[in-house]
């Protein structure tokens, strides 16, 4: 029952975001039925799509990247504390020690049957990980004077007011040169994952790389916004976040794809209808299955991120946003870009066809209007006169008849 009342707030939460999200369920499907054209009004959410990414580059060039221990290095502990805790518990602990060490990493391990030196069994059963920033020794003030505090001796010492006993099992230091290593690593997995749907997609719709550009700018949308977003919100870009953002561009090309078969299966069916036409249809008729698939994977984040515990609510958080992204991308961005292409090729080859028939009109000019014919000479006291070609043939002198001789009759 104490359990319940603690978490009223976030079961309230809860269900209200999973009523708002029941409403835009209903909401898409009364838009496919009343054929709105999306399409049409694509400069509208380039606009949208444009504001956020200005807003997220603002973030990102204003406040920066909170950048977590994986980058810029720090302290990974293992404790064993006698009974099971909340993680929150040991991280006010931490920050009791140090103010700066609050947003520290906890995970619960495990409860084992550890022995100690003696064989009996430990009186710290229960396991926890820990990842801090450096816990280095410094100096500090007391009253008798000055003298060196060790952060960590500092921790485990309030760790055994806490709860009767605490060991420390191990404490490992983690350089920047790690981070990074990680980050550009990271950095390469992106650019590859980017490269290869590229090809995929190009290949599986008929060598035709327009649709794997347009997935591509969705997830690059995608990705900007989740930086822009955990910037604006001073969150901690770590390792799970880097997961997070592999797991977005995967789910982001995937909802691309099925836009993308329908509007093949559409442009088989209805050859005379313009692309235009096609892609609003093939957007209405994959909308309501888009928005659903959307709405389940919300709600189980949302669960994730008000009960999974502080741990898991960073990693849920970066998923929230970019799933959201994702789902947009590829319906208000991806699609819109494929008709924008298209129409854009169109007047291309338009004006090269008629640079062309240009080409071939001043050509036929050139060989008839320009070329001339000599007139035959009168005269040589008379210049030549040249006429122009077209001009009437000056008439010939007549001919003269042959009169025959009538032979005389003998």
């Amino acid at each position: 029952m104490n359990l319940l009342v603690s978490k009223a707030p976030e079961i309230f939460m809860f269900l209200v975001v999973s009523g708002l999200l029941i409403t835009a369920s209903i909401v898409t499907r009364r838009w496919s039925k009343q054929k709105v054209d999306i399409i049409g009004k694509r400069n509208v959410l380039f606009i949208v799509s444009g504001i956020l990414i200005l807003i997220s580059l603002g973030a990102l060039v204003v406040r920066g990247i909170h950048w977590g221990l994986d980058f810029t290095g720090g302290v990974v502990m293992e404790i064993a504390i006698p009974k099971k805790v909340d993680g929150d518990a040991i991280r006010s602990i931490l920050e009791k020690v140090d103010p700066a060490l609050k947003s520290s990493w906890v995970q619960y391990q495990e409860a084992t049957t550890r022995k100690d030196s003696i064989g009996n069994d430990a009186k710290n059963p229960h396991r926890y990980l820990i990842r801090t920033q450096a816990m280095e020794i410094e100096t500090g003030n007391d009253e008798q004077g000055k003298k060196k505090r060790d952060k960590q001796a500092l921790f485990m010492e309030e760790l055994r007011k806490a709860y009767g006993s605490a060991d420390k099992l191990r404490s490992e230091m983690i350089g920047p040169s790690m981070g990074a290593e990680l980050g550009r690593n990271a950095l390469i997995a992106l650019v590859i994952a980017l490269g290869l749907q590229l090809i995929y997609i190009a290949i599986r719709f008929g060598n035709n790389v327009r649709y794997g550009v347009a997935a591509d700018i969705a997830m690059v949308h995608d990705a900007l916004l989740m930086v822009g977003i955990y910037a604006l919100f001073g969150k901690e870009v770590d390792s799970p976040f880097l997961a997070a953002v592999m797991t977005v561009i995967g789910y982001s090309v995937m909802d691309s794809i099925v836009i993308f078969d329908r509007i093949r299966e559409n442009l088989k069916l209805a050859k005379k209808e313009s692309l235009e036409v096609i892609v609003n249809s093939s957007v209405l008729q994959t909308m309501t299955r888009s928005v659903n698939t959307l709405l389940t994977v919300l709600i189980t984040l949302f669960a994730l991120y008000f009960f999974g515990g502080s741990t898991l609510r960073n990693f849920a958080f970066a998923l929230l946003i970019g799933v959201t992204s994702g789902a947009y991308s590829s319906i208000f961005v991806a699609s819109p870009i494929l008709v924008i292409w298209d129409q854009w090729a169109r007047k291309r080859e338009e004006k090269l066809v008629a640079q062309r028939r240009a080409a071939l009109a001043a050509r036929s000019q050139e060989k008839a209007p320009g070329k001339t014919v000599e007139a035959p000479v009168v005269d040589e006291d008379y210049p030549t006169v040249e006429a122009p070609v077209g001009a009437p043939k000056p008439l010939a002198a007549p001919r003269k008849r042959r009169v025959r001789a009538k032979k005389k009759k003998r």
